[in-house]
């Protein structure tokens, strides 16, 4: 029921906790460490030095309000799931020790996502930053969300959408790896600097604004489906096409010109 706990040294939770009041835990020096699970309609924030290791679910039997978890060693998930009814931060690389699934109103990476298991979220959007890639090519992270928001600096992240999903944000050399079964919106600008872009949609592909790449590429493809383009900006870029495979495209844009190969 405290609503802070500071130490120099490790804190170790080896029974199953309750929070009775929102709760911040801060190890300045080591590692925080749940051993069983933890509970409770409040928000729980974890800044350790070291590792923050969750060995048991998280919010398995009352879901937290929030959970805000800064580890510069890295954040350990154990249990089979972590339920929140508002957002998910984690700062730090994120391993997984077991099949993971994640259900907020946002989730928010800022760094690696290991693939040792399958992550699964269920969110309204998924947000994406720091350096590291975030799954892999034969183990995506599986999404349930509306939005993805991609700020990422470096690595690439590997998704695989459930339905249809809209993409924003401003990456800065990473790559964007999407596999859809629905709708693929590309908001923006969306500018990938060095790295790629993929999407394999189900559905149609639609791009509102500016998407380009400086050096990587920029691949598209919804089989039978529609690209519809919109906006006033530049799509591609005479060096920097995008690559497409669809069976119709839909030029709707006021101002700008667009770089196709087909």
């Amino acid at each position: 029921n405290s609503a802070a706990i500071i130490t120099t040294g490790a804190q170790d939770y080896n029974g199953a906790v309750t929070l009775g009041a929102d709760a911040a835990l801060t190890s300045a020096g080591d590692n925080i460490e749940f051993n069983s699970t933890v509970n409770g309609a409040h928000s729980l924030a974890v800044n350790a030095a070291g590792t923050a290791t969750f060995g048991g679910g998280v919010g398995n039997v009352t879901a937290l309000s929030s959970l805000d978890v800064a580890a510069a060693g890295g954040v350990m998930l154990n249990g089979s799931s972590v339920k929140t009814v508002g957002a998910q931060d984690y700062q730090g690389a994120v391993t997984l020790g077991a099949d993971e699934l994640l259900t907020g109103s946002q989730i928010s990476f800022g760094g690696a996502v290991d693939w040792a298991h399958t992550l699964t979220i269920l969110a309204s959007t998924l947000t994406l930053s720091g350096n590291g890639d975030v799954g892999a090519p034969a183990v995506p992270i599986h999404t349930t969300v509306a939005t993805v928001t991609d700020n990422k600096s470096s690595g690439t992240a590997y998704l695989s959408e459930t339905d249809g999903v809209s993409v924003n944000g401003t990456p800065t050399g990473s790559s964007l790896n999407l596999v859809a079964g629905g709708t693929v919106t590309l908001g923006g600008p969306l500018n990938f600097g060095a790295g790629n872009l993929t999407v394999n949609a189900g559905g149609d592909i639609a791009v509102d604004d500016a998407l380009s790449s400086a050096g990587g590429m920029l691949t598209a493809n919804s089989g039978a489906g529609t690209l519809t383009l919109s906006g006033g900006s530049d799509v591609g870029a005479p060096a920097a096409r995008i690559h497409v495979t669809v069976a119709t495209v839909t030029d709707n844009k006021n101002s700008g010109m667009v770089y196709l190969d087909e």
